[in-house]
């Protein structure tokens, strides 16, 4: 079975507003989301899935073009670290610390091991094979097999991703 993300339900109460608040793709959104993230984390500092969000927070700045990728990857890349120092296996983790170290050092070594890690750990994951996709097939000119993975993932299933409750 599954450890409970967290203790405290409002931590995890902070945790679904940031996660709801992402979905609304805006900047101040985002920094509203930063914000809650933080709280939970100060609620309890071992929660690693609102690590993981504040990863996954600075991709999307650097991603979106709402943040300079030199100014956010290196603090998403620390997130991404401090949630799996918590929890290893949390598959998502994985791949988009590969995306990190795709973007930050081009170190295929360990993108190829973080995305190997993160379809071991949920093969089935949409996100984590969005994110091998995107970080690991395609820089690899790996186009067709990229596009059936991209093409496994439907849109509905990403976005479920961000209000599932564990």
């Amino acid at each position: 079975t599954r450890r409970k993300p967290t203790e405290d339900a409002v931590a995890y109460n902070l945790y679904l507003q940031g996660r709801f608040l992402i979905a609304k793709e805006t900047p101040e959104n985002a920094a509203k989301a930063k914000q809650c993230f933080e709280e939970a984390i100060s609620r309890d500092p071992r929660f690693a899935l609102a690590y993981d969000a504040l990863a996954e927070l600075y991709w999307y700045l650097c991603f979106g073009g709402f943040a300079p990728a030199k100014d956010v990857s290196s603090t998403g890349m620390f997130y991404a670290l401090r949630a799996l120092d918590i929890d290893d296996t949390l598959a998502e983790t994985h791949a988009l610390l590969g995306l990190y170290r795709k973007e930050l050092d081009f170190n295929w070594v360990d993108v190829k091991r973080e995305m190997d890690r993160a379809l071991e750990l949920n093969p089935t994951s949409p996100l984590v094979r969005l994110r091998y996709a995107i970080g690991w097939l395609t820089p690899e000119c790996r186009l067709e097999d990229a596009a059936a993975q991209i093409e496994s993932v439907s849109y509905t299933h990403l976005r479920a991703h961000e209000t599932v409750l564990d």
